[in-house]
């Protein structure tokens, strides 16, 4: 049974997409990626702040920051694989797909 809401994407849109993403300037490269997730992130765990235009949001060490590490290494994984798979696209690796 086919889902009435899905509709796939074609080539085209596909690449225009990619394309817009790429040129995202707020996008994080995957050098940064790979340096939050080796360095930055497991720092974490002694504690960090978020800041906010409101202000800061300290977050001690332990379960808190443990855990907000752990949702910041998934995130940062998922954009780290976006990332490489935008390069691939970029490298014409997508194979009219």
């Amino acid at each position: 049974m086919k889902n009435p809401h899905f509709t796939p994407l074609d080539a085209a849109a596909i690449e225009a997409g990619l394309r817009s993403a790429a040129a995202d300037p707020d996008r994080m490269s995957s050098d940064e990626i790979s340096l939050a997730l080796a360095h930055k992130v497991p720092d974490m765990a002694r504690g960090f702040a978020i800041c906010t235009t409101y202000g800061a949001i300290g977050i001690p060490p332990g379960r808190m920051a443990d855990k907000l590490a752990r949702a910041v290494t998934v995130a940062l994984q998922c954009e780290l694989l976006a990332a490489t798979k935008r390069a691939e696209f970029a490298k014409g690796a997508h194979h009219g797909c």
